[in-house]
């Protein structure tokens, strides 16, 4: 590879100097060798040199001119729509009236790397975008009055922190692959690794020179696979065994079986192979099919090497029998065909008095194989799974009834999310939602300005355009309310002159529009876990409560954050995150037991709201308190209890909602003087529970 830099670009760590992570680096080979894979998602703590691969494969890759190195394009999370995909040029616009397309990152990658840090919290807008022109190599715009397309062949590589928050099942499925990194567990590792990192801080340059050799090798060990690629076959026992592993992992849709087939060719040539071999899908499995497996946010994620190996293996012995059942029907059928034969000749003997007929026997077992159909029948593909129906019709009832689910999760080893109290309550409770409900609704009326989900009203970068503005406030240029301003300005020019002008556009004539979409909120569970709930076995109520709104939130890209209230003080279970699997862990171990120190939970919950504030001032908060009411704990507990309660409700852009849990024949009221004293609405958790968590309730 030549050692000519490109102008203004570092010099990188190299590829192959990395240490260890070999999953990590083929994930990122394969994708260099076809592109079309999708991009690759690693997912990972910090520190576990993503970037730094991502960076190294950048350098392998061929640039658009000899000598030149591939497109490495950092995408902001802060990035619009219109400077990812490309815009109106408004330069060209204002200076002759031409309405020209402004490339945007997507095109500057061609070639390259498109690498996006912390992907989970980029809009699903963006995400879509990136995961059509990665998988096309095209991207296509189509707006104000302009039509363009331009090329788009780059390796899309995305890095998240599942502590961050989750992607949606539906974006995680179109990643053709994903790897998740750690940490070297060895020591002579970790060494190596710093030895290495601190040789490169010293001199780049000799470091780099150092690799040289390795990186040029590798790099025309890539230029070399993708113009094999095409060559390399697909054997139908290979794409019998990716389709029989599929159906064995259940993966959802046929993306996966695509993709392997694809990444199965990519290892192969990379193999020097001509031919794809089991090897070949065994290495790439576990990049395309483990992060399918996950339906819902529920679900569990991840697919161990054990598992795999176990599929395979089933696989195995399915192609086995198939094999045999296309022997077994290739003899039936030569000897249908041989006694066939042997009948018509006697036949044409008979009727022509001797057996030197014009066409032998040859001849008419050609004619009837040509209408006996496909070789192999219909046993070429895998058997076909059963239906629900098939099922249902030769079992028991009691096993029909049965939640494929909740029988696994019997024989489940125990989770640090169902430790506690709460946590054995939370295993009775459908986390699913087959219990035929839909989740809570919480959403503020008004039109706000935070952070893009899909609860709240709220003026965002796209939507529904309702106006025109001449403050920018980073949205995107009206054209025609622009072209409106300035035909105006140059009409009272015109008339005051008393000349004829052509239109011209100054910057005081530019419009912007303002959209009207959604935005997510920061919702905040103050969940009470005093004795007098446990003693009443609130507790699997309130988390089924709580897994109804947790599912609300996932959908509409909430964050979440949790405080518990119980014993002798409050404290924050869960800080703000929109990772939906810890905030059901920080629940389901909360201690339980004690009395009830409601104000000091309150208290806590303001604290959280007004340092996550100083972080994000637009997000607006929705309080859920799972509460019954009965402040216990310290002097004069009720009445501080209703005084920070005033507080909370005198906080702006905070919705507060009290979801009572009081019980009994004998009820106090106490959670509803409570919501009073803070303007809430109150929710009967009895109600909930009876309905199925079908109310619908709405903060004002």
């Amino acid at each position: 590879m030549s050692n000519e830099k490109v102008a203004g670009r570092r010099e990188q760590f190299p590829f192959t100097a990395i240490v260890g992570q070999s999953a990590l680096r083929m994930a990122l080979l394969l994708l260099s060798v076809d592109p079309r894979l999708g991009g690759v998602l690693i997912q990972g703590e910090k520190g576990t040199a993503k970037t730094t691969a991502v960076r190294g494969l950048a350098d392998l890759l061929p640039g658009h001119a000899p000598g030149e190195r591939g497109a490495f394009v950092e995408l902001p999370l802060s990035a619009t729509e219109d400077r990812v995909i490309g815009s109106v040029d408004v330069q060209s616009l204002v200076a002759d009236g031409s309405a020209r397309l402004q490339s945007g990152l997507v095109s500057a990658a061609d070639g390259g790397v498109l690498y996006v840090d912390e992907v989970n919290l980029l809009a699903d807008n963006l995400v879509d975008v990136l995961l059509d022109a990665a998988a096309t190599g095209q991207v296509s715009v189509e707006r104000d009055g302009v039509s363009a397309s331009a090329d788009s062949r780059f390796a899309l590589v995305g890095t998240m922190n599942p502590e961050e928050g989750e992607l949606r099942p539906q974006l995680l499925d179109r990643f053709g692959l994903s790897v998740e990194v750690t940490a070297p567990g060895d020591a002579a590792e970790r060494v190596e690794v710093i030895t290495r990192r601190l040789a490169f801080e010293t001199d780049p340059a000799a470091f780099a020179e150092e690799y040289s050799d390795a990186e040029s090798e590798l790099s025309a060990r890539i230029v070399d696979a993708r113009t094999r690629l095409a060559d390399v076959d697909v054997p139908t026992r290979e794409l019998r065994r990716i389709a029989l592993v599929c159906l064995e992992t259940d993966v959802q849709g046929l993306r996966a079986d695509v993709v392997c087939a694809r990444a199965a060719k990519a290892h192969a040539v990379l193999e020097r192979r001509s031919e794809v071999t089991e090897a070949d899908v065994r290495a790439v499995a576990s990049f395309v099919l483990p992060h399918r497996r996950r339906r819902d946010p529920f679900d569990p994620t991840g697919m161990s090497e054990a598992e795999l190996d176990e599929a395979f293996e089933t696989a195995r012995r399915q192609l086995s029998e198939l094999e045999d059942e296309d022997e077994d029907d290739g003899e039936d059928d030569q000897g249908q065909l041989d006694a066939s034969d042997a009948g018509d000749t006697a036949t044409a003997t008979q009727e022509g008095g001797d057996d030197g007929s014009e066409e032998g026997p040859d001849g008419e077992s050609g004619d009837d194989s040509d209408g006996s159909g496909p070789p192999g029948g219909p046993t070429d593909g895998p058997p076909p799974r059963p239906t629900p129906q098939d099922d249902a019709a030769g079992a028991d009832p009691a096993e029909t009834e049965e939640n494929p689910r909740t029988k696994d999760a019997e024989h489940a080893e125990p989770d640090s999310a169902t430790d506690g109290p709460v946590g054995r309550a939370l295993q009775g409770v459908d986390l699913q939602g087959n219990h035929g409900s839909r989740p809570l609704l919480f959403r503020f009326a008004g039109t706000g300005s935070g952070a893009r989900g899909r609860r709240s009203k709220a003026i965002t970068s796209s939507g529904r355009s309702v106006r025109s503005a001449a403050d920018a406030r980073g949205s995107r240029l009206d054209l025609v309310h622009t072209v409106r301003s300035a035909a105006q300005r140059n009409a009272r020019e015109r008339h005051e002159a008393g000349i004829s002008s052509p239109l011209t556009v100054h910057g005081a004539d530019l419009r912007y529009a303002q959209r009207i979409g959604r935005s997510g909120d920061l919702v905040v569970f103050l969940v009470d876990t005093s004795g007098s709930m446990a003693a009443r076995r609130r507790l699997e109520l309130v988390a089924r409560s709580a897994v109804a709104v947790l599912r609300d939130a996932y959908v509409r890209r909430d964050v979440v954050g949790v405080v518990t209230a119980g014993g002798h003080g409050a404290s924050v279970a869960l800080a703000p995150t929109r990772s939906v699997d810890l905030a059901v862990a920080s629940l389901g171990n909360a201690p339980t037991g004690g009395r009830t120190p409601l104000a000091e939970g309150i208290a806590e919950t303001r604290r959280m709201l007004s340092v996550y504030r100083l972080r994000d001032p637009a997000r607006r908060a929705i309080v859920l308190m799972l509460t019954d009411g009965r402040a216990t704990a310290g002097k004069d507990a009720r009445a501080r209890a209703l005084a920070e309660a005033r507080h909370l409700g005198a906080m702006a852009h905070v919705a507060p909602v009290v979801i009572d849990c009081e019980a009994g024949r004998v009820r106090l009221g106490t959670a509803g003087r409570l919501a009073r004293a803070m303007g809430a609405p109150v929710v009967p958790l009895d109600g909930l529970s009876e309905g199925g968590i079908t109310e619908l309730v709405r903060s004002h």
